[in-house]
């Protein structure tokens, strides 16, 4: 028989009070009697009786000690093993493999030392015929030790335990670490799942992070450094968290949060900017600018530091770092890159720091919405792409397109006139259902499109309900956009092959029939990317509402979409590439991630999931498909990955759900029912012979 609550057998103090109140309690009675003759023969009669008061007393205080231990007895939740032999007491070990492990302070990491002592414990626990079963907290719990008992079990458990702290002999860390959050919700779900099959077992947690609510866990905190050896050391971390760039006022400025934790210190954050351009570099110079801030640290509390005075307006990349010799050195950096670089193909000559994008605006009469739209588009996207732009008349593009000129554009918009043919070297934009100016407003050649009439819907009051557009096909290309806000007084009838998806129509009314024309169609395949206005803006309010910018501005991403949306990644995520319509037609068909040289994967299915599992500086690579003529190019973009901001903070305390020890098999009713009728049976035999001594 065994015990739950082994502390409800301090009910027995009850015992104590009840001696207590019988030594406490008056020996002499009070009685009244009607005459002293009526007293001496009373005496003399209970002379002659058995002392049976005495006999009947001592039965009313057993009865009442009895009655307090079996209510001590119950408070306990005794149990019997219902015929199931019960199992060998066992240990279950949890070892914390959070990036956090990895603090280091006299030549020893936390996590070598929990595994350290995890073995100690795990010996002696199977050298007393017990049994260990290990769980490894990385980022995804794995029980890799189930049971182990014996000579053979002792010797599996230590091969297992010294290959957890064997040294990688590349990145010389314990081989069982890693630089993620450690899964110590799935090790609690797994030590539940064990307890089960032993109810017996105890559980130990060897971490550093402080734990709430632990429960019945034992938790063994590695953090704790040996004082005989180095005093009042304590471990600390400085830890730069964040770094984050913005273009103001033509020039990048960047904000950086970092931390001291553990400890109170000044600290010099450092900045250097590689091939960088502007007045801090000197006009028309590309170099490195390093710049350094002095800061004080107070324990635990993140710190804004801004870098404003640095004047560059690009960059290859930044480097922002601290000095500081600290436990944790992993989160001591960051960097932060600007864009892709380009190589292969015709753009070797044309290396930049952000992907180039050259925009060609075709028409005989710039409108000054597309011009506004262009320069926007130049400072929105500056940080992702290094947009510029020219504007000819259809008497330039002649030449160009005769092939004179060089072919380096990588958007078209022709508004009004069209080509002859369409260009296939880059995306093109169709603006037509405007004048003529005196050139040919018919459909270029190798478009696939037929321009028919222009239908003109001046005449109806302005505004008027058939004018607004109504939406079509769901895309990138009209995100955002409400088509009721867009009104058309002139379009023209465009017929476009299969290819073409219809994002937005007009409703019209011709012959007494009801009419759909589509007026905005896109074609986004590796072959061509062209997209087709059928109404100018010179005839329509797009110009001067909110969907002008969102037009173009979709446009632009359908067209050319990024590589990495971020510049810096959490160890951990997956990269997913299906953001785009251009990325689901398989603009990108192929993608190499270069991890850790020579380490490399190739990612060639769409939607492109890219898991990070490394932190440092990693490259990715894509293969562009452009149009007929150009051969592909290939962009490269770095990317950084950095240990979680929650391994960076020392103090940081962890809320965990602790595993529910199950109640063991046992007999706990048939238990009950005899201590409820012991119980009963006492309580009625000791009332019982209280009132007898009352007769």
């Amino acid at each position: 028989m065994n015990w739950i609550y082994s502390l409800g057998l301090l009910g027995l103090l009850g015992l104590i009070i009840l001696i207590l109140i019988y030594l406490l309690k008056p020996n002499y009675q009070q009685k009244f009697v009607s005459s002293t003759h009526v007293w001496k023969l009373s005496l003399r009669y209970k002379r002659k009786r058995l002392p049976v008061s005495k006999i009947t007393n001592l039965f009313i205080i057993l009865c009442q000690i009895l009655i307090i231990a079996i209510a001590s007895f119950a408070l306990t939740r005794p149990f019997i093993v219902d015929g199931v032999e019960m199992p060998t007491n066992e240990v279950i070990i949890i070892i914390d493999a959070s990036a956090s492990m990895l603090a280091r302070q006299g030549g020893e990491t936390r996590f070598e030392r929990a595994v350290n002592q995890a073995i100690e414990l795990g010996s002696d626990t199977i050298n007393n015929g017990e049994y260990v079963t290990v769980i490894l907290a990385a980022d995804i719990a794995d029980p890799i030790l189930p049971r182990a008992g014996g000579d053979e079990g002792l010797i599996r458990f230590n091969a297992i335990m010294r290959s957890l702290i064997q040294l990688d002999q590349t990145t010389l860390l314990p081989m069982g670490a890693g630089f993620f959050e450690a899964d110590i919700d799935g090790a609690m779900t797994l030590t539940e799942t064990m307890l089960e099959q032993n109810l017996m077992a105890e559980v130990y947690l060897f971490t550093a992070t402080s734990i709430e609510n632990a429960g019945r866990i034992n938790i063994i905190d590695v953090s704790r450094m040996d004082i005989d050896i180095y005093g009042d050391a304590r471990e600390w971390n400085a830890a730069i968290l964040n770094v984050t760039a913005q273009m103001i006022d033509n020039f990048y400025r960047f904000t950086v949060e970092a931390a001291s934790f553990n400890r109170d210190i000044g600290m010099r954050i450092n900045l250097r900017a590689f091939d960088a351009r502007g007045p801090s570099v000197g006009e028309g110079e590309t170099g490195t600018v390093s710049v350094s801030i002095d800061e004080l640290f107070i324990d635990n509390e993140i710190v804004t530091i801004r870098f404003d005075a640095l004047q560059i307006y690009s960059f290859r990349s930044v480097h922002v770092y601290v000095e500081a010799d600290d436990s944790f050195a992993y989160d001591n950096e960051f960097w932060v890159f600007s864009g892709s670089t380009f190589s292969g193909g015709t753009r070797d000559a044309n290396q930049r720091y952000r992907q180039g994008i050259r925009i060609l605006y075709v028409t005989p009469r710039a409108s000054v919405f597309y011009r506004a739209a262009l320069v926007a588009l130049t400072e929105a996207f500056a940080p992702r792409w290094d947009i510029s732009f020219s504007i000819m008349s259809m008497n330039d593009i002649d030449a160009y397109l005769n092939g004179i000129m060089p072919n380096e554009y990588d958007l078209y918009i022709f508004e009004y006139q069209m080509p002859e043919r369409i260009p296939t070297d880059g995306a093109v934009l169709l603006i037509t259902g405007g004048p003529s100016f005196g050139r040919s407003t018919a459909a270029p050649l190798g478009s696939g499109l037929v321009f028919n009439e222009i239908h003109d819907r001046r005449g109806a009051p302005f505004p008027n309900e058939t004018n607004f557009l109504h939406p079509g096909a769901p895309s990138q290309a009209v995100s955002n956009i409400n088509p009721n806000n867009i009104i058309v007084n002139r379009f023209r009838e465009v017929v476009a092959p299969a290819e073409f998806e219809t994002h937005l129509y007009f409703r019209d009314i011709r012959d007494g029939a009801e009419r759909w024309d589509p007026v905005f169609l896109v074609k986004n395949t590796p072959e061509a990317r062209i997209a087709v206005k059928a109404y100018a803006t010179l005839y329509s309010d797009l110009g001067v509402s909110i969907e002008f910018p969102l037009f173009m501005y979709n446009l632009m991403n359908i067209f050319f979409p990024v590589t990495l949306a971020r510049n810096a990644y959490d160890i951990g995520d997956t990269l997913i590439f299906a953001q785009t319509d251009a990325v689901v037609n398989e603009i990108r068909p192929n993608i190499i991630v270069n991890y850790d040289m020579p380490s490399e994967e190739s990612f060639n299915t769409v939607p492109y999931n890219i898991p990070v599992n490394s932190i440092g500086i990693h490259s990715i690579t894509q293969f562009m498909v452009a149009g007929t003529g150009v051969q592909a190019r290939r962009v490269v973009q770095n990317f950084f990955v950095r240990v979680p901001a929650s391994q960076s903070d020392f103090t940081r305390v962890l809320e965990i759900v602790p595993p529910e020890f199950p109640e063991p098999p046992r007999l706990d009713y048939d238990i009950y029912i005899f201590l409820g009728l012991a119980l009963f049976a006492l309580l009625f035999i000791e009332r019982l012979l209280a009132m007898s001594k009352s007769f």
